[in-house]
């Protein structure tokens, strides 16, 4: 019989311990996490940064400054999300200043080609804790 007493806590930290060491995911503090638009901002904006330059360049251009090109393509995705929902977006993408931008790489079903392999690879998962 087992003597130590084991709490949900616990559990828990394991799964979160599981997926920074095999899972991939990064560590971000709770106030990295935006409660009101369920979403890490920075995460977003990282992603789109590395994943698509060429889109996010022409949206900055648009914009005049980085900061204020964050700021439309955050409102832009949250705005996506209200009218079509989260599965829309995640399939879909969403527009930002008649500029289209992808919310994730999907797994290829192909070990060819490195472009969809690549932009898999980019997707950014994260635990707040």
């Amino acid at each position: 019989m087992l003597s130590a007493k084991f709490i949900e806590k616990d559990f828990e930290q394991h799964i979160i311990d599981y997926l920074y060491q095999n899972g991939g995911y990064s560590e971000k503090p709770r106030d990295s996490y935006d409660k009101e638009n369920s979403l890490i901002q920075d995460d977003v904006v990282n992603f789109i940064k590395e994943t698509q330059k060429s889109n996010w360049n022409k949206l900055v251009s648009k914009s005049k400054s980085e900061s204020i090109a964050q700021e439309r393509l955050i409102d832009a995705l949250i705005d996506e999300r209200r009218v079509n929902g989260t599965l829309s977006l995640l399939r879909k993408g969403f527009k930002c200043a008649d500029i289209h931008f992808s919310t994730v790489g999907w797994k290829p079903n192909t070990q060819k080609g490195t472009t969809v392999k690549n932009l898999y690879n980019a997707n950014i998962f994260t635990c707040i804790n």
